[in-house]
């Protein structure tokens, strides 16, 4: 009996009897001794704040420690009824990125373009040709042949047109050269006859001067484009071009005319005065037989004047105009064929001449069956070669068929040149002159017949190198 009444006891003072910890006090220093009493305690006093609450973490599945005495305020604690902890804040719902879904490819239908033929521009109709006035003073007489006028104005047009295609003006370009029916001229000189302006120089400028301006479409032609570019819509968008206006102004054009023509006649007298040079000397070597002495005064001055030379274009300046030295070739054949018709014609007077004074008593050594010959011998050789100097030297046709022999001449072609002309009087020895004397070979053999038509060409070098400074002094300036 006595033992289960102590084993009673300690059931009901656990905590006196095997707690660790100190039994707590009441206010009034009492202890508690038994359970009762201690929650009797209890009662009696106010409710406060619950402990704080234990942190823990929600990647650990075990609680976490408590926190640390420096961070809980112990001086407010008072035993009582424990509170429930704080229930967990709500999870965050995860998130979950959308799938990514690739879009469709839709790949636009092609259409193929609708081809638009480029519009044909009719060129503007030339103006119809009306009477010029005649030339002051009535200074150009000379048979179109013998007119250097139209020589020149041939061969600026034909410069003029060098400078447009250059530039790729293509409707001044093509207008240019329908005015007045001049289609046969061409930008690279490769047509070079004589006589190749269809107006007189002088008709052709009066017309030009007082054509009015006029506005024409230019239609561009289609960019050309691969067969992937055309796949391309935005491509196939431009292959029908586009179409611009485009004032043609013939007094501006004039203007223009005037001026290259300036440029061509300084080249032109330096071409016939150095050719004119050349055929005095070779005349005063064959007339003369003398041999030349150095360092003349004549001599010097020609060097001076060859090394002080100022061509169109600038000093120093040797390339001159784009088509120099076709022109200088030219320059020759014209002068060539001026030269020839002088000397037929000096040899028919010279007949009549002879004849006359034959009548009159007076007596020359020369066979005047001889000089009749060798007159309609030279007539016969200027109707041959005349045509060949107008046509001019076909130069793709002589490089293709190669050089002559040294020693040898040949015609080559139906054109010719100037040199082929004085070479070709040298070649051909007719047979009249096998027997004749000394003083009518030196007249009217074919090498004397060749200095002698050097000698007209001198002289009428000077006379087209006086016309061109009147030309320009009136016409161009």
């Amino acid at each position: 009996m006595r033992t289960t009444s102590i084993f009673l006891l300690l059931l009901a003072a656990p905590s006196a009897a095997f707690s660790p910890w100190p039994l707590p006090k009441a206010h009034d220093g009492r202890r508690f001794t038994g359970l009762a009493m201690f929650n009797d305690y209890l009662s009696t006093l106010e409710p406060t704040a619950p402990p704080p609450a234990f942190e823990t973490d929600e990647t650990n599945d075990n609680a976490a420690a408590p926190a640390s005495d420096a961070s809980v305020d112990w001086s407010s604690f008072s035993p009582g009824v424990v509170a429930p902890p704080a229930p967990p804040a709500p999870a965050e719902p995860a998130y979950a990125e959308p799938a990514y879904a690739e879009p469709a490819l839709v790949e636009p239908a092609y259409v193929e373009p609708a081809f638009v033929e480029p519009a044909y521009v009719e060129p503007a109709t030339p103006p119809a040709a009306t009477t010029a006035p005649p030339p002051p003073n009535n200074q150009h007489k000379s048979t179109p042949s013998h007119n250097i006028g139209n020589l020149l104005l041939q061969r600026t047009i034909q410069t003029q047109l060098y400078y447009l295609a250059d530039l790729r003006d293509e409707p001044t370009y093509a207008w240019l050269r329908s005015f007045l029916d001049q289609n046969h001229l061409d930008d690279r000189g490769r047509f070079n006859e004589l006589d190749g302006i269809h107006y007189s120089w002088h008709d052709y400028l009066h017309q030009l001067q007082n054509a009015p301006p006029f506005t024409i479409t230019v239609q561009l032609a289609p960019p050309r484009l691969s067969a992937q570019q055309k796949r391309n819509p935005y491509l196939a968008q431009q292959v029908s071009g586009k179409s611009y206006e485009e004032t043609i102004n013939p007094a501006q054009i004039y203007q223009t005319i005037k001026a290259v023509a300036r440029s061509l006649e300084k080249e032109w007298a330096d071409d016939l005065a150095s050719l004119a040079a050349s055929d005095r000397e070779r005349v005063r070597l064959y007339f003369d037989r003398e041999v030349p002495r150095l360092q003349t005064q004549e001599y010097r001055e020609r060097e001076y004047y060859l090394k002080m030379q100022v061509v169109a274009g600038g000093e120093g300046d040797d390339q001159g105009t784009p088509l120099y030295k076709l022109n200088a070739r030219l320059v020759a054949r014209f002068a060539t064929r001026v030269a020839l018709h002088s000397l037929v014609d000096e040899l028919q007077e010279n007949i009549g001449a002879a004849a006359q004074s034959s009548d009159d008593g007076g007596g020359s050594s020369v066979d005047e069956e001889t000089r009749q010959k060798a007159a309609q011998w030279l007539l016969h050789f200027s109707n041959e070669w005349l045509p060949r100097l107008r046509k001019g030297a076909d130069d793709a046709k002589r490089r293709g068929m190669g050089t002559p022999p040294p020693g040898q001449w040949q015609r080559l072609c139906d054109g010719a040149d100037a040199e082929d002309v004085t070479e070709a009087l040298w070649q051909e020895l007719p047979q009249l002159f096998a027997e004749v004397n000394e003083e009518t070979k030196t007249l009217y053999a074919p090498e004397a017949l060749s200095a002698r038509l050097r000698g007209a060409r001198a002289d009428v070098c000077d006379m087209l190198a006086e016309e061109l400074r009147v030309l320009m002094a009136n016409e161009f300036s």
